[in-house]
């Protein structure tokens, strides 16, 4: 039995599969039986006969007002805007965003922060797919996809270029300053806790191995000194994905130090 399809946008990967699906002529049941892009047929043809990665297509490919004609055979091609598909993409790659940064915020994790800026830029780049078809088709505004594509593209390169930077900085055991200035702000929180004069962390993953000295009382016993510092590290731990803290005392009037 047969099985027709139809290509719905013939962009690269819908060009690979029609090549894949015409190579295989005789060994599968599948048909192609329409095309549908807003691209010309004579475009479409070029683009399918000549391409960067895979080569010239060995077969003869020519073009009507509506049809492609690839080694004798023709193949419809529609130009129907669909403006539906794009909304429900953009609001599945929305909606996947939002899960993926509500569960990064959970668990402090980096890996479903960067997965929710990318599907942010796929959620765009159908939002703006969506609303150039419905310019296009309703006021005969053509310029409108060009312009989208550029918006678009800036956006997604700045996306690009933010993943790569956070990436980049936890690789290289960068360390946020603003975080550094939250970790000391929850560090001078803790009420035995006379002042914090030096914090500095590095990446572990996803978690923060953090390095600090406080200041405490000259009269605090080690095993006093040993339990606020693990009230801090406590503290630390309930706000930030802290994986261990290495805390060194000072005495306020000594210039000797404690390691608890």
């Amino acid at each position: 039995m047969t099985v027709k399809i139809g290509i719905n946008g013939f962009g690269r990967i819908g060009r690979l599969a029609f090549r894949r699906i015409l190579a295989l002529q005789g060994e599968t049941d599948i048909q192609v039986v329409a095309i549908n892009d807003l691209t010309s047929p004579a475009m479409l043809a070029h683009l399918l006969k000549y391409d960067s990665t895979y080569g010239v297509l060995p077969e003869e490919v020519s073009a009507t007002d509506h049809a492609l004609i690839v080694g004798g055979q023709s193949f419809t091609v529609y130009a129907e805007p669909d403006a539906v598909m794009a909304a429900i993409s953009a609001g599945t790659m929305l909606t996947l965003s939002l899960v993926n940064r509500t569960l990064s915020d959970r668990t402090k994790s980096a890996s479903p922060a960067a997965s929710a800026r990318d599907f942010l830029s796929d959620a765009l780049t159908s939002t703006g797919t969506m609303l150039a078809i419905i310019v296009a088709s309703a006021w005969h505004i053509y310029w409108i996809d060009p312009l989208a594509a550029i918006i678009l593209g800036g956006f997604i390169i700045y996306n690009g270029s933010r993943i790569l930077s956070n990436s980049a900085a936890k690789l290289s055991n960068g360390f946020s300053p603003a975080i550094r200035q939250a970790i000391t702000a929850t560090i001078e929180s803790a009420n035995e806790v006379q002042a914090v004069t030096f914090v500095d962390g590095r990446y572990s993953g996803s978690n923060i191995i953090v390095a600090a000295e406080i200041v405490l009382a000259a009269q605090t016993t080690v095993p006093e000194a040993y339990r606020i510092c693990q009230h801090v590290q406590l503290l630390l731990q309930i706000q930030f994905p802290i994986l261990y803290c290495c805390i060194q005392v000072k005495p306020a009037s000594a210039q000797h130090t404690l390691h608890p």
